[in-house]
């Protein structure tokens, strides 16, 4: 448990990140803003809150000038800005097999899709054998118990070091020079426990056909825009509560009380599906509850009217 902590306390001063709590919007997932970083005799620029590998983009950053994240300007962009892939190369001849970058933040509410927008040139052919690069998206969740390691962030996923844990997986192989809209889900992972999130970028190298011989000699591309977690609207909890109304205990084993400051008309009781679950009316009274104990364990969403029909979204968690 010691070492987990020690890694964790070390992730979260690399990343430069404080724990917070709510809906888990992406740091600069529109890739709007950039910053010039200097590496040896070259200032590239690069996009703010995300990380290149170290490990792997070091050396050519830092002796020629080029790496995985490079700045996109063309007005298909959503803002004539998007973020550019390029799978790092030393020298014309010597390419990496597999190049990454990533962004690691605070996130306890895990939401129900990631989308995007992309294009993506593969390295192409050579005389009959196709070579297909895969551009390849990562979603992993993790808690400050069972920390995403460093190795995870920096070198997976190549053929040795794989991302482990609660994770989706996006594999793009398919070339577009037009930005194409995709969608990861993440549904399957809604009732994890989660403290942080980490979105990985690879660009992983393809081969010859059925031969299995890695291409060396050229090199894949792809653009990225427009990031951003999706949340249903069964699972957007209002901000502003207009009834201000307490709930306890939360999470729950059977009984769920409630306190209103106005007069409350009735209370609905949705799962993570969006089924009605549970319907009671109210007679304009301030104090009430809810019994959960016939429930299943797991997450759901309890809507509370009042009057003038204003409304209140609350996250429960039934034990």
């Amino acid at each position: 448990m010691r070492k987990k902590s020690i890694i964790s306390m070390l992730i979260l001063m690399l990343c430069n990140i404080n724990i917070a709590s709510g809906q888990c919007e992406i740091p600069n997932g529109n890739f709007d803003n950039f910053s010039p970083i200097t590496n040896g005799s070259f200032v590239n620029i690069l996009p703010d809150s995300w990380t290149e590998s170290q490990i792997i983009n070091n050396f050519p950053r830092t002796f020629f000038g080029r790496g995985f994240f490079n700045k996109y300007e063309e007005d298909d962009a959503v803002n004539g800005v998007a973020l550019k892939l390029k799978r790092s190369h030393v020298e014309e001849d010597n390419m990496q097999t597999m190049s990454k970058g990533y962004i690691h933040y605070p996130c306890d509410q895990i939401p129900n899709k990631l989308r995007g927008k992309y294009k993506l040139r593969g390295a192409g052919n050579y005389g009959e054998f196709s070579v297909v690069d895969t551009l390849k998206i990562v979603v992993k969740f993790s808690t400050l118990e069972n920390p995403v390691e460093l190795g995870e962030l920096e070198l997976s996923e190549d053929d040795v070091i794989q991302i482990e844990g609660n994770k989706k997986v996006l594999n793009l192989t398919a070339e577009t020079q037009v930005f194409q809209e995709f969608e990861l889900d993440l549904e399957d992972l809604i009732d994890v426990p989660s403290d942080f999130v980490s979105i990985h970028l690879i660009l992983k190298q393809g081969d010859f056909g059925s031969t299995g011989l890695p291409l060396s000699f050229n090199f894949s591309e792809a653009v990225l825009d427009d990031l951003e977690f999706i949340y249903e609207p069964s699972l957007i909890l209002e901000e502003n509560k207009k009834n201000e109304v307490n709930i306890w205990p939360n999470p729950t084993n059977d009984i769920l009380h409630l306190n209103s400051k106005e007069e409350l008309t009735s209370i609905s009781l949705y799962d993570l599906s969006g089924r009605l679950v549970k319907n009671q009316n109210i007679n304009y009274e301030l104090d009430t509850s809810i019994d959960l104990s016939g429930y299943s364990a797991g997450i759901y969403f309890l809507h509370i009217t009042g009057i003038d029909n204003k409304q209140d979204v609350f996250k429960i968690t039934k034990n």
